[in-house]
């Protein structure tokens, strides 16, 4: 999945929005079962502070949508909080 955020620029920021929306359902099964792994992958969205604002709307709502889990665990909802801070 790294590799998919990392390497697959191109699928991951799609137009539509669906690359973030694949990765952050990665995000949340996999921080069921290894937090370190899942907030390295969720690495993948500091590019929140750079991209244009449509796709920054549209990181924003996945990135606000692990938020919303109640099972994500600290290291995960740090990650992601600061994230979303960067934005200016």
């Amino acid at each position: 999945y790294g590799s998919f955020a990392g390497g697959n620029l191109g699928n991951f920021h799609a137009i539509d929005g669906s690359g973030y929306k694949f990765i952050k359902n990665k995000i949340v099964e996999i921080d069921s079962f290894n937090s370190h792994i899942s907030s390295a992958l969720a690495g993948a969205f500091q590019s929140f502070a750079y991209v244009d604002d449509n796709q920054a709307k549209l990181m924003k709502i996945e990135l606000e949508d692990i938020l919303t889990n109640k099972n994500i665990t600290p290291g995960l909802y740090e990650i992601v909080s600061k994230t979303l801070k960067a934005r200016k």
